[in-house]
């Protein structure tokens, strides 16, 4: 069958394994046609993945790229089993990321001793406290992160251009603000801070993630995409239960569920949002070297933060079309449909 997302990982498939972050454990696996990415994933009991997956369906109302599902056991010791036999036939010194896969996989899967298997549900990924999901793999991806780093670094702003680019297109800091409105519907603070107090990283005044902002190619053109839509602190709660934080529980206020800054009434905070992070984006891709005295240095158009707005505006009009349309399946979870804003 190959390396499909649906499928299931056979280490008779697996061709490569590249490790794609050098700060996370990020692989991808290469097999004769497909590719696929595993990743290291927050998510580590039955009702996190169960949220996670959701928010990633969220996501792709509005990125349609964006696709996970979880590794199970087998799956695995099926790749650990593949990079053992490979690092055993390798003359030489064995290559590093293939080094550093299994003492990841080793730290992450001891193998559990018999009395411990019964308490491990072998279609979960999650154990010794570890999860790992697959995702689809992006076609020329680029994270402001490694592009602000290779531009400090090596002098090379290839990554900063590309990124800046895509953003100023027709609807790229729209595609970027409907992602921010899944955000803030998942309850995802793990890309910019949405809290009455944020506190950014890198002198920025909401960006928290650098390495969560980005790029990739789809359908022929380089657009934002909204990768890891979930982060553990979710605010969203538990899909599965009824009510929503400050709108159906009584006692709790609003303002504990981001989503509620989706409704009609919050649009002159959601301008204000959408001013910080146009600045934290002109902050992190850094000003443009001009020859020419006078000529304007910000990468990104003056209306950027207008755009990102309006696409908030634009995904949550999305959002709300496929909540409704879940309304009536049985199995909808009860908090998404109770959170129609």
């Amino acid at each position: 069958m190959g390396l499909q997302l649906n499928g299931q990982i056979v280490a008779e498939d697996i061709l490569a394994v590249t490790r794609l972050d050098p700060n996370r454990d990020v692989y991808l696996l290469v097999g004769a046609v497909d590719k696929i990415v595993i990743k290291r994933d927050i998510a580590t009991n039955p009702a996190m993945q169960f949220n996670a997956l959701q928010a990633a369906r969220i996501m792709k109302v509005v990125s349609p790229t964006v696709a996970t599902r979880n590794v199970s056991f087998a799956e695995i010791q099926a790749v650990l089993m593949w990079v053992k036999e490979e690092m055993r036939s390798t003359k030489g010194p064995a290559d590093p990321d293939l080094v550093a896969f299994d003492a990841s996989m080793m730290r992450a899967y001891s193998p559990p001793r018999p009395e411990h298997m019964r308490h491990h549900n072998n279609s979960q990924s999650g154990f010794n406290n570890v999860g790992w999901i697959k995702t689809t793999f992006y076609e020329g991806l680029t994270n402001l992160e490694s592009a602000a780093q290779k531009a400090r670094d090596k002098g090379d702003k290839s990554g900063i251009r590309a990124i800046a680019a895509a953003l100023s297109a027709p609807g790229g800091l729209e595609a970027l603000g409907e992602i921010l409105a899944m955000d803030a519907f998942n309850g995802n603070i793990d890309r910019f801070d949405m809290s009455p107090n944020p506190q950014g990283d890198k002198g920025c005044r909401r960006l928290v993630n650098i390495g969560n902002v980005a790029v990739c190619l789809q359908n022929g053109v380089i657009k934002p995409v909204g990768m890891d839509p979930f982060s553990a602190d979710s605010n969203l709660g538990d899909v599965t239960k009824k009510g929503m934080p400050g709108l159906e529980r009584p006692g709790l206020p609003r303002e504990e569920w981001t989503g509620y800054r989706l409704m009609p009434d919050q649009r002159p905070w959601r301008i204000k949002f959408c001013e910080d992070v146009a600045w934290d984006l002109e902050h992190m891709l850094g000003p443009r070297n001009r020859v020419i005295r006078g000529l304007a240095t910000n990468r990104l158009p003056r209306d950027a933060a207008l755009r990102l707005a309006a696409g908030m505006d634009m995904g949550t009009a999305r959002l709300k079309t496929r909540l409704l349309a879940m309304r009536d399946q049985r199995r909808a979870p009860p908090r998404l449909i109770s959170a129609i804003v």
